[in-house]
């Protein structure tokens, strides 16, 4: 029971944690989520019992482990160390199935169910194949290792460049984790930010704009006059009328105002109706653009006056807001509005900023998309290390042979040395190429031209791994020098 001190500190920190989430309400990172205490402690009993029920676990499965039979290692049958013929045939599939993922679904047509399927098809490929193109790079690698230590007389590089291009299965298997986490994690942001396109699209409005502009969705029919009253009654502001296209492909967008109203949105002021083709300048009537459906950017502009204005907006065909807005371009008190709507229509009117109500109604999605990162990014910390360890293992099974290099070479930085090149490259290239492999089927971009796979997801997934790589290679490289200086020739 040489891992007793080890087992109960571990079970003291779970224990410790669960007391404080009972005690103390919980914010959760990232996600600005509160874990509530209280609710917690309705379920005290079963939580409590964590703590106690997961050592006992982990001590039935050391046991079971410990009295498992084992194969006799005292047997004089050789083991062939050459290396997996069938890795270098899937690794050369890399290439071919990320282009297919990167590029595959432009083949087929915008409405082609095959898009989708071409898609997911070199994703699935690409994960598949990415494990054994970089145990085949680590394994080429490995030989250029090997004749530089041959070369310069470097016994702990030797051993490494040796044991990577002999055992390119057993780098497959370390790294095959953690590129498929980082995989799926980039493709769980992805599709996470599709569904929540419209809410961020919506903040990017408001952050651009703020409430300088406001829709006015009267509730029900009203008459001329009602409508007439409510822009005579608006304080300091200018209205007009974006209509969106009524037809087919090529239709143009309406927009009806009076003289002030099109100089509050810098444009000019025709003597009956003019066409434009080109990107507005005034950002507000951009936004509104953006969130009329449109195809093409044609826009026709009528000049128009209040009573004309009033009877086009209070029409019962009519099932487009009216927008109001300053001409300093300074923000509306929407609650002004808001009051002023319910003074003079029967049923009032939903004041908003334009796409104000995708924001509430993305508020699960972007909710889920934090969770979704959060729970990604632990589940890799957590591969990772369950990876590095396994790493660990395999080089200190087969460090034990490298005890007597210490009395040979006269020091023990060949383990340091060999412990770099076992544990922490395959992780750290694993990390870095997986994070930009996986960036790449899964960068969608939305309509402000940003990609919901940010350079800080990237970076702190990739950064997560070479942490854990370069402690597990600290604590590889410590344990074998300790084994290395307990080590004592035997008649053997």
């Amino acid at each position: 029971m040489k891992q007793a001190p080890r087992f109960l500190a571990g079970a003291l920190l779970g224990a410790a944690a669960v007391t404080a989430t009972l005690l103390h309400d919980t914010h959760i990172p990232y996600t600005d989520y509160v874990l509530s205490s209280a609710h917690l402690r309705e379920h005290g009993r079963q939580i409590t019992l964590t703590p106690v029920i997961a050592p006992l676990a982990v001590l039935a499965a050391v046991v079971t482990a410990d009295l498992a039979p084992r194969r006799s290692a005292n047997g004089t049958r050789p083991h062939s160390g050459a290396p997996s013929v069938w890795l270098p045939r899937v690794a050369a599939l890399f290439p071919v199935m990320f282009l297919i993922a990167m590029y595959g679904p432009d083949f087929a047509g915008q409405e082609s169910a095959l898009r989708i399927l071409i898609g997911w098809a070199g994703i699935a490929g690409t994960t598949l194949t990415l494990p054994a193109a970089v145990a085949t790079v680590t394994a080429a690698g490995g030989r250029v290792l090997t004749r530089r230590g041959q070369a310069h007389g470097l016994p702990g590089t030797l051993v490494a460049g040796r044991r990577t291009h002999t055992h390119p299965g057993a780098t497959a298997r370390l790294v095959t984790g953690v590129t498929v986490a980082l995989i799926i994690l980039m493709q769980a942001v992805a599709w996470q930010g599709l569904f929540g396109s419209q809410s961020a699209a919506a903040q990017h409005t408001l952050d651009r704009i703020g409430r300088s502009a406001l829709t006015v969705g009267v509730r029900g029919d009203v008459t001329i006059a009602d409508m007439t009253a409510f822009l005579d009654r608006l304080p300091d502001t200018e209205a007009v009328l974006l209509v969106p296209p009524a037809g087919g492909p090529g239709s143009p967008m309406t927009l009806y105002a009076d003289c002030p109203g099109l100089a509050a949105l810098r444009l000019p002021c025709p003597a009956g109706t003019s066409r434009i083709t080109e990107t507005p300048e005034d950002p507000r009537l951009q936004e509104l653009i953006r969130w009329s459906p449109h195809d093409e950017m044609i826009l026709d502009i009528h000049r128009t006056d209040t009573h004309d204005l009033a009877q086009r907006a209070a029409s019962p065909e009519a099932d487009f807001p009216l927008v109001i807005l300053r001409r300093d371009g300074r923000d509306l008190s929407t609650a002004a509005v808001k009051r002023l709507s319910y003074e003079v229509f029967p049923r009032g009117a939903a004041v908003r900023a334009p796409g104000e109500e995708q924001v509430t109604a993305g508020i699960p999605n972007r909710d889920q998309g934090r969770w979704s990162t959060l729970l990604g990014v632990t589940g890799i910390t957590v591969l990772a290390v369950t990876a590095g360890l396994s790493a660990m293992a395999e080089f200190l099974r087969h460090g034990r042979a490298l005890a007597p290099l210490s009395v040979l070479t006269g020091g023990l930085r060949v383990f340091r040395t060999s412990a770099a090149w076992s544990v922490l490259t395959p992780l750290a290239v694993a990390g870095l190429v997986g994070s930009v492999v996986a960036a790449g089927p899964a960068a969608p971009v939305n309509a402000n031209g940003e990609s919901y796979i940010t350079r800080e997801l990237l970076w702190s997934a990739a950064g997560i791994v070479l942490i854990v790589s370069v402690l597990m290679w600290l604590w590889a490289a410590t344990v074998a020098v300790r084994q290395a200086r307990a080590w004592r020739p035997r008649g053997d």
